[in-house]
């Protein structure tokens, strides 16, 4: 007995659903997300140090100053 129409019917949206959010998310992704993150480092890093800043070393760092990390 072949299934039920519904039943197909869901399958299909199930399928047909999964696919769009790919495409709909993949989309939105690199025409509202992605842009903004190449803007924000092209303009963002003019004239300002980013990223990881080297100290210079200090030595050995006594206890009671490794606890106060203000």
């Amino acid at each position: 007995m072949p299934a039920d129409p519904w039943l197909r019917w869901k399958r299909f949206a199930r399928r047909a659903a999964a696919i769009q959010a790919i495409v709909v998310l993949t989309v939105l992704y690199w025409l509202v997300v992605a842009p903004i993150g190449f803007l924000q480092n092209a303009v963002g890093s003019r004239g300002r140090k980013t990223g990881w800043q080297t100290r210079p070393s200090t030595g050995a760092v006594p206890l009671e100053e490794a606890r106060r990390q203000s």
